[in-house]
């Protein structure tokens, strides 16, 4: 009696198929590999990251090299004129060279009319630094937007003084000039986070408020909030300091500054800074401030509580921000005498990280 023999053509068949798959995923993966390495040149990585190509580097590197069977010499830039008897003349060029424009000098504050102090770090101080020639004045941060002291603390807090702001303080008494302390006012990364939490921004539930960058303020409304910069502003003074800019003196506006609670505050907010930098008036120290951008251009900031005629009166002065000498004078026509520019902008004299306080 007969039998069947099992039927094998379909393993066969998915044997095939599975072998020609693989053969055409190896030869996708050796074209794959070699087209990378044939454009690899021509790879262009984006400030974003992104990748692109750039076909152009080899046509222009081409069309900037002349073709070999071409003449190189000066004869060609003369052009050929062929007479009526067909003679070749060549005639020289009649154009007149151009000449290369010179860089235009930067503008200065001793060329604009205005006096000058050099805006640097204290690490600048206590590597030697010494006034460029034109510099009346010098300007040091001193407290930064890290909440990192180099005077001393009045509320000594962990991680808030320089290692070497004892050695700072003595390098900046050899300097011989007019000085200038700018310390970042109520924005403070450490403070109101740990040692005087009273003084904070906070929540409706008491929490301390934080901005986008995780970052604390002082709260204007808080009577602690005088005490320490009356404190700080002594210790501007003991270093030997002959003036202090305030910068970010002013209620937060970047953040969900609406879930700050005020709750109990009569005083509106401009009245409540122009009440605090009353407070700060001190005998013996010029004390100012910085305006923001709005307050300096319209006059006042209301979500920042600045009313820049306010706080000239009381300060006696306030800084703008500007970037050149006519917009100095006309920032400072705006408020009248009391109005000081801080003009940002470069000279050939100083580092590149360098920036100029400038005071008519």
């Amino acid at each position: 009696m007969g039998y069947y023999e099992p039927y094998r053509g379909s393993r066969r068949n998915k044997r095939r198929k599975l072998h020609i798959f693989l053969l055409c995923l190896a030869l996708l993966l050796a074209l794959l590999v070699g087209a990378f390495f044939l454009l690899q040149e021509h790879i262009v990585y984006t400030d974003d990251g992104k990748i692109r190509f750039d076909f152009q580097k080899d046509d222009q590197t081409a069309a900037s090299q002349p073709d070999s069977g071409t003449d190189t010499g000066t004869d060609t830039d003369v052009p050929l004129v062929i007479g009526g008897d067909g003679t070749q003349t060549t005639t020289p060029s009649t154009e007149t060279p151009t000449t290369p424009e010179t860089p235009a000098t930067p503008e200065t504050p001793a060329a604009a009319g205005f006096t000058a102090a050099l805006l640097t770090t204290p690490q600048e101080v206590l590597a030697g630094l010494t006034l460029p020639q034109g510099y009346d004045a010098l300007a040091v941060t001193v407290k930064d937007e890290n909440g990192l002291c180099w005077v001393a603390d009045p509320l000594s807090a962990a991680d808030g003084t320089a290692a070497d702001a004892a050695a700072f303080r003595t390098a900046l008494s050899q300097l011989d000039c007019y000085k200038i302390a700018v310390i970042d006012a109520l924005r403070d990364p450490i403070r109101p986070r740990t040692v005087d939490r009273a003084s904070a921004c906070k929540v409706a539930s008491g929490a301390i408020w934080l901005d986008y960058n995780y970052v604390s303020w002082f709260s204007p409304y808080a009577s602690g909030t005088g005490d320490y910069l009356t404190a700080l502003l002594k210790s501007c003074t003991d270093a030997g300091f002959d003036e202090v800019v305030l910068d970010d003196f002013q209620f937060p506006t970047h953040g969900k500054t609406d879930l700050i609670s005020y709750a109990g505050e009569t005083l509106d907010k401009a009245a409540a800074l122009t009440a605090l930098a009353d407070r700060l008036r001190t005998d013996g120290l010029t004390v100012s401030c910085l305006l923001t951008e709005k307050a300096a251009q319209g006059g006042s900031d209301a979500s920042a509580g600045q009313d820049a005629a306010a706080l000239a009166k009381s300060f006696g002065k306030v800084w703008m921000r500007c970037q050149t000498a006519a917009d100095a004078a006309a920032l400072q026509s705006s408020l009248g005498e009391s109005a000081v520019a801080l003009w940002l902008t470069q000279t050939p004299e100083t580092p590149v990280t360098a920036a100029h306080i400038v005071a008519k």
